[in-house]
């Protein structure tokens, strides 16, 4: 019996390289299934895959139905690095993405952008500044996660 549909995997540029872009699947296949065929078939370890579909990351117990993945709909498939968590943070226009352990406190996140030159005064996620206390963990961050970083300028002038 044939399957039932083709998953594009969709991979970022610089990431991976495939050896089979297209993983054939059956609507009623787990998530977890999946990353077990993408395992046997890329060589990519199970517990290193995240799957995402819509911008949303797809949970291994739900099945491709759950999702509405359908015929030729296309996965995005990240390789976490072991114990890290790609967080992407952005300022302006510009994404700067780091890969942060969960015990990683906010505080350890500014030396971080500040090496790359970035002074940040407060981190936010959606409408809520993150406590320079919290950790990855407890600010609740998950794989990449929108982080928007704000800069405290000081305007001086003559008088």
């Amino acid at each position: 019996m044939g399957y039932g549909l083709n998953l594009r995997l969709d991979i970022p540029v610089g990431s991976v390289s495939l050896a089979e872009p297209f993983i054939p699947a059956y609507s009623s296949q787990t998530i977890g299934e999946i990353k077990s065929d993408i395992q046997d078939i890329n060589g990519i370890p199970y517990n290193e895959q995240i799957l995402l579909y819509s911008k949303y990351i797809l949970d291994d117990s739900r099945t491709l139905e759950s999702y509405g993945i359908q015929d030729g709909n296309k996965v995005q498939l990240i390789v976490r690095r072991p114990g890290k968590l790609p967080v992407i943070f952005h300022v302006n226009t510009k994404e700067i993405t780091l890969h942060l352990q969960l015990t990683d406190s906010v505080y350890k996140i500014k030396q971080l952008l500040a090496a790359k030159g970035y002074t940040v005064s407060s981190l936010m996620l959606g409408s809520t500044r993150i406590d320079d206390n919290a950790t990855v963990e407890k600010a609740k961050l998950v794989p990449f996660s929108s982080v928007y970083f704000l800069h405290l300028f000081s305007f001086f002038h003559d008088k």
